[in-house]
């Protein structure tokens, strides 16, 4: 059987592990979200840029 202090150190590094494994998952998630809403700003921008350059032709 494990020692008390060994046992301590094991769970310590697995809610260590688990605590730093959601942060990274939530920082990912985050970027993801972010590049995606700046592309979807940068889509719609060009579209009422190509809208704007069609009105101006007629």
């Amino acid at each position: 059987m494990a020692s008390t202090g060994v046992n301590v150190l094991r769970w310590g590094a697995l809610a260590f592990g688990v605590f730093y494994g959601f942060s990274h998952q939530s920082a990912i998630n985050s970027r993801d979200r972010s590049a995606h809403a700046q592309h979807e700003y940068e889509r719609k921008e060009k579209l009422i840029q190509q809208a704007r350059d069609e009105w101006q032709r007629k």
